[in-house]
């Protein structure tokens, strides 16, 4: 028997450019009961510049887990809302994840309405290989850490997608540098869809940035490329049990892959497995 719930909509904004905003967002903005955002202040300039007039709650990370209930109770007495973030599509290293599952477990149908992300944005900008990528988020502001996040992070092959501020841009350059090989390609995307959007690519070496001009949100993406040079004997040891173990690959589809994955030769990787099975 179908309920007479509301709809929960996760709406994605503009990451920069006001006008960066589908035009489904607008429709399903001004036809809701209440809006639920981040942060009134941001998004009442979104939304005055559409002419769209709400009643807004405010779910922060603080204050998520409170305001959750509140918010499903509304929905279950037939309100239909939407949730925005600051900017982009909301639950990626932002709020909304807490509303989300605990709506889905109300039998609460949700409806994701897809536009603006700078996850996508910076790697399709980058020029790197997107074919295989990771999605970091924000990186610890503790020191230490972030040290030990960025050694584990290395060990992945794959381009790595790090958000930071402008306030840790500078400290994780230098951890970068300090724990990746630095001959690999880095891109550091800065003001996305804004007028001074600026994508700096070089390798990690050579890569620097002007404390003057250090301002607003960044993109971190590293294209990190791990060979049998960097590997040791253990490591792919390890590789080829988790491939078989755990994704169910025989023990020649596990070595054709670790081949491929890291350029290592085959008959490398072979004789380890031969290890394995002693």
């Amino acid at each position: 028997m179908k309920n007479n719930f509301g709809k929960l909509y996760i709406v994605s904004t503009p990451i920069g450019n006001i006008k960066d905003i589908t035009f489904r967002a607008i429709e399903v903005l001004e036809s809701v009961d209440y809006i639920v955002c981040e942060n009134p202040n941001n998004s009442k300039k979104l939304l005055n510049h559409y002419n769209i007039n709400k009643k807004l709650i405010q779910l922060n990370a603080i204050i998520e887990e409170n305001n959750t209930s509140n918010i499903l109770n509304l929905l279950k007495n037939g309100n239909n809302i939407a949730y925005i973030s600051d900017a982009g599509t909301p639950c990626i290293s932002d709020p909304g994840q807490i509303l989300v599952s605990n709506a889905i477990k109300e039998k609460i149908e949700v409806s994701v309405i897809p536009g603006a992300s700078a996850i996508l944005t910076s790697l399709v900008g980058s020029g790197l290989n997107i074919f295989n990528f990771t999605f970091v988020g924000f990186l610890s502001n503790k020191s230490g850490t972030r040290l030990n996040q960025l050694k584990e992070l290395s060990k992945i092959n794959s381009t790595l997608v790090i958000y930071e501020s402008s306030h840790r841009i500078l400290d994780t350059i230098k951890d970068i540098k300090q724990t990746f090989n630095n001959d690999l390609n880095i891109c550091i995307a800065k003001e996305l869809t804004k007028i001074h959007e600026e994508y700096i690519r070089d390798k990690i070496a050579n890569i620097s940035l002007d404390k003057e001009k250090v301002k607003g949100e960044f993109v971190i993406l590293i294209e990190n490329k791990i060979s049998k040079e960097n590997m040791s004997d253990d490591e792919i040891k390890e590789k080829l049990i988790k491939l078989i173990k755990e994704e169910k690959l025989t023990n020649k589809e596990a070595i054709l892959k670790i081949s491929k994955d890291y350029n290592i030769n085959k008959n490398i990787v072979y004789k380890l497995s031969l290890d394995i099975k002693k």
